[in-house]
């Protein structure tokens, strides 16, 4: 008798896709599994209630929900499965498991140390170039300038920096929303269905508040570094355009599109436009290709 753990192995990450005909096999032991998992996401996206932490009834058609379970089966299959004349699979062994014998191909070793070393061998030559050079901050010591420091008030302060109050401003609101919601979401790693006796998943689900945390997350970043960017010019190159603080202000409506953008256009994917409930009960109108082998269906 075959090892079990071998065996799971040696259906993982056998091939037996056909390329011409473009079918997938599903040994009998997958096509079972395949079936058991609809039936969880039906469950899971279908439930009525708000227990899983998501809107209740968020997809209820079956044929979303098989074609959903196709897809995570997919990526699932080009992660584990060996490529055609190759003992890795089709992202090259990424994300690494034990259980499907998946590790780290030489190349995936050998090229990320060669990165991460041309990227100091990069920033060492950047530097070495840099000291050699540079008249303001070279190696010889005579080049060396003398130092000397201000207090705040003797420092003038451009109407350019003086708008990118506005950025910091801003950079705090959502650092301060990206932490409220990093709270909800561990809330919910504890419980689900209750919010200290609320129902937070009507309102906002757990699919919205970690979208929203990644987002805010990335949207004060950005805006930190543009704000940074515009009051530490002046100082370094010693003047500052003509009406740049104009354009200072534009940037920082072009920032409060995105940001609005983001947030309120995540929101209606979720709940849908204003007077309409997104739902899916109806049956879809696309249609899902069958793997079939042996005359047995695949999934």
């Amino acid at each position: 008798m075959q090892d079990p753990a071998r065996a799971t192995v040696d259906m993982m990450r056998t091939n037996r896709y056909d390329e011409a005909s473009g079918t997938l096999v599903y040994t009998p032991e997958q096509i079972s599994a395949f079936r058991e998992i609809v039936t969880h996401y039906a469950d899971y996206f279908g439930t009525p209630t708000t227990r899983y932490g998501l809107l209740p009834s968020m997809i209820t058609d079956p044929q979303q929900i098989h074609d959903l379970t196709a897809f995570f089966s997919w990526t699932a299959w080009a992660a584990s499965t060996d490529r055609p004349n190759q003992d890795y699979s089709y992202t090259n062994n990424w994300p690494a498991e034990p259980r499907v014998d998946n590790k780290p191909t030489a190349d995936i070793l050998v090229w990320s140390a060669m990165s991460l070393i041309a990227l100091l061998a990069g920033l060492g030559a950047l530097f070495a170039v840099y000291g050699r050079w540079s008249r303001k901050i070279g190696w010889k010591s005579s080049e060396v300038p003398s130092l000397s420091f201000k207090q705040p008030g003797e420092v003038g302060i451009t109407k350019a920096q003086k708008a990118t109050a506005w950025f910091f401003f801003v950079v705090s609101v959502l650092f301060l929303g990206q932490t409220l919601l990093g709270a909800a979401v561990e809330h919910y790693r504890a419980e689900l269905s209750s919010f200290f006796g609320l129902d937070l998943a009507q309102v906002l689900p757990y699919n919205l508040a970690r979208t929203w945390h990644l987002q805010l997350s990335l949207l004060w970043t950005a805006a930190s570094f543009l704000a940074a960017a515009i009051f530490l010019a002046p100082i370094i190159s010693g003047r500052e355009p003509k009406r740049q603080h104009w354009l200072t202000y534009g940037l920082l409506g072009a920032l409060a599109i995105v940001v609005l953008g983001t947030v309120v256009g995540t929101a209606v994917s979720i709940f849908g436009p204003p007077g309409h409930r997104v739902r899916s009960s109806s049956p879809s109108s696309g249609s899902t290709s069958t793997c079939r082998a042996s005359g047995r269906s695949c999934w």
